[in-house]
């Protein structure tokens, strides 16, 4: 029988199209995520590097067109190349402080997957690894010192581990063996596998930081010869790719992120995926074609290795059609909700974070709409103003638009509904609030009724109210957006979705209308304490729910502030994972996923994990 991998190969070699693989995205063929697989490595065999030395960007393809077969000749001398490079330009600071662990992890990958390739010359091999070895041991890993982001250390301390474990003659920067290496890197890493499968990742949602994790996890996952950290780092790649199966539709990961960088990274769909999505594309596939899948991250994925995700989580991923509402954790003081309808999910974060200095604001997502559309920037989220560096505001310098929050404005979600308040001191820097409305196609219409601006989005509707003196700003002709603003300071505003079908028929004209006349007249807004010290906001939904939030300042515990239907939210009872088919308690030991007839249930006391018929 042909294996997974030569199926893959033999797609790439051109017995299937790139158009027909990417056609076959329905996780229902049997081969579907194959042909995905083979897909991606098309195009990383592809990809010509901006910079072919550049270790992080150009060992993805031509990791491929060594596998594959292709052009391998300039495979082999740009891989040198990079190698030499790398260690070449590599001036650490200080022991544990070289400045890239991204080039530390690309080449030792490079080096599990191809170095017994046929394609890979004896002498070119020897001169290969000895710079990987060289540029490892410019790295300290007695202890971790410097910049602490989970994609640093994961990269770092899984790439030493690996390297320690295929050369014994190691002597790093700290003066350690490859017995010390091991020993240091194994206890940081099984440290970081405890703390993800228990509360979350500290990068979850990321659109390119999640993905690069996911990818260091894999490397141990697939190849590292210590058995109890192999199998550890499989159980916790299952976790991760888990959270993503559940903010997964139909091609769109859909969820706050603790990391944002920048308004393109928020706009991710399948014309644009970053590489968390398209790590989720390559398993859990999408309703049409893709285009930019962050190759020199995702690529990793596509290659052979060991490691599956369980199918049950496929299917997790993929069953969308009754709504449904997500609630997940990270640590203590953070709470994620995702309502997923068959169209369109609406997500967002509750964070009881102490200091409007905290670096959590410097690049968090906090809400995020997204449905799916033929169209790009097929996304919505309320925007306001904040700080480059919130810990640091003597910079004076305002982070760049759509990059991070604001530390003075919270919400409120309840299945389709999502609002929101702001209280911005008078001597706080940043305050104008700033909302985009896409205008690639992906809203189809747009009017405004009674101070709401209503959008039929093609396969769902959406309504935004923003109080205070709103105005339209200039259009933005980068991000491709009008902007609604305002500059008040103490603030609120107001996000109703709905599917399409209570409205549907007559067109989009008509469909519109009938929202817009439903929104201004079967809701209800109670906005006369939104000027005060502590705004508060209150709306009934077109579902009929009551959302009443008030703004909580920092520093004073979380106290009903939140209420719906005049019960107060609890924050405190929000699971780890929690939905029809998984659940797991904030720092619960078991997990269990059950669909249709499968159970599949996990133990991180034991670090088991079986099947349950």
């Amino acid at each position: 029988m042909m294996s997974r991998w030569q199926f893959i190969l033999l797609l790439v070699g051109g017995a299937c199209t790139a158009a027909l693989v990417v056609g076959m995205a329905g996780a229902d063929h049997p081969r579907a995520a194959d042909s995905r697989a083979a897909d991606l490595v098309g195009r990383c065999v592809a990809i010509e590097p901006k910079r072919p030395a550049f270790a992080k960007e150009a060992m993805v393809p031509y990791v491929a067109r060594l596998l594959a077969g292709k052009d391998v000749e300039r495979a082999v001398s740009g891989w040198l190349a990079a190698a030499e490079e790398a260690n070449r330009t590599a001036t650490p600071k200080a022991p544990s402080a070289i400045p890239d662990p991204f080039n530390k992890h690309a080449l030792v990958h490079a080096w599990m997957l191809c170095r017994e390739s046929p394609h890979l010359p004896a002498d070119t091999a020897e001169r290969i690894a000895t710079a990987i070895k060289d540029y490892v041991c410019r790295y300290g890993h007695r202890e971790w010192r410097g910049y602490g982001a989970l994609n640093f250390r994961l990269l770092s301390d899984g790439a030493a581990l690996i390297a320690a474990e295929q050369w014994p003659d190691l002597v790093d920067a700290d003066g350690l063996d490859s017995a010390g290496i091991r020993a240091a890197t194994r206890e940081r890493l099984l440290g970081s596998f405890d703390e993800i499968v228990h509360r979350n990742n500290a990068e979850y949602g990321a659109p390119t930081y999640l993905g690069v994790n996911l990818a260091a996890m894999k490397l141990l996952a697939d190849f590292a010869q210590d058995e109890t950290l192999r199998h550890r780092a499989t159980l916790t790649l299952d976790t991760m790719l888990l959270h993503m199966a559940c903010a997964w539709n139909q091609g769109y990961h859909v969820t706050p992120a603790s990391r944002a960088k920048y308004f393109a990274s928020s706009m991710t769909g399948p014309d644009a995926m970053d590489c968390t999505a398209a790590i989720g594309w390559l398993f859990f596939g999408a309703e049409r074609p893709v285009a930019g899948l962050c190759e020199h991250h995702s690529g990793w994925f596509a290659f052979p290795g060991p490691y599956e995700p369980p199918t049950i989580l496929t299917r997790i991923a993929t069953d969308r059609d009754e709504p449904f509402t997500h609630r997940a954790s990270r640590t203590r003081n953070l709470r994620i909700t995702i309502h997923h309808e068959l169209a369109y999910s609406l997500a967002s974060e509750w964070e009881l974070v102490k200091s409007p200095r905290d670096y959590h604001y410097k690049e968090s997502r906090r809400q995020m709409l997204k449905w799916v559309s033929p169209h790009p920037q097929s996304s919505f989220m309320p925007l306001q103003e904040n700080a480059y560096r919130p810990y640091d505001l003597a910079e004076n310098r305002a982070n760049a638009f759509g990059y991070g929050e604001n530390p003075f404005s919270q919400s409120l979600q309840h299945g389709r509904t999502l609002v929101g308040v702001t209280a911005v001191p008078d001597d706080y820097p940043y305050w104008r609030i700033e909302v985009p409305f896409s205008t690639t196609g992906s809203i189809v219409k747009r009017i405004e009724r009674d101070g709401w601006v209503c959008c039929h989005a093609g396969s769902m509707l959406f309504a935004f109210r923003l109080f205070g003196a709103a105005r339209w700003a200039d259009h933005r002709s980068q991000e491709r957006c009008d902007v609604l603003t305002s500059d008040a300071r103490r603030n609120g505003w107001i996000l109703e979705t709905s599917p399409l079908a209570p409205f549907a028929g007559g067109g989009n004209d008509t469909e519109l209308d009938r929202f817009a006349t439903a929104i201004v007249a079967r809701t209800v807004i109670d906005t006369s304490r939104l000027a005060t010290e502590r705004p508060r906001l209150a709306f009934t939904s077109l579902s009929g729910h009551m959302l009443d939030i008030t703004y909580r300042p920092h520093g004073t515990p979380y106290a009903a502030q939140h209420t719906v239907d005049g019960a107060v939210v609890d924050y405190d009872s929000f699971p780890l994972l929690g939905n029809p088919w998984v659940q797991q308690a904030l720092d619960g030991d078991e997990l269990v996923i059950e669909h249709g007839k499968e159970t599949l249930q996990y133990d991180f006391r034991t670090w088991t994990r079986h099947a349950v018929h």
